[in-house]
């Protein structure tokens, strides 16, 4: 079954509570377990994709991905 509920990005985190996801950009959520590399503006994940970095969050990805490597 699925279910498809509209809310922000602020919103959905605040009600999920997952310790896992990280916000990183306006429009980007991700699952910190899956980020393989990153470097000053993306994070590549180990599907392939590479999602922004905003410099707004910065901070936070520094405290929760601090020994994974700039590539």
């Amino acid at each position: 079954r699925e279910y498809i509920n509209y809310c922000s990005l602020s919103d959905f985190l605040q009600q999920c509570k997952h310790p896992d996801l990280l916000r990183v950009h306006r429009s980007y959520v991700v699952n910190v377990q899956q980020v393989i590399a990153r470097n000053e503006r993306e994070l590549k994940l180990s599907n392939g994709a590479i999602i922004p970095l905003s410099q707004t969050y910065h901070s936070s990805v520094n405290k929760r991905l601090p020994l994974l490597r700039s590539q």
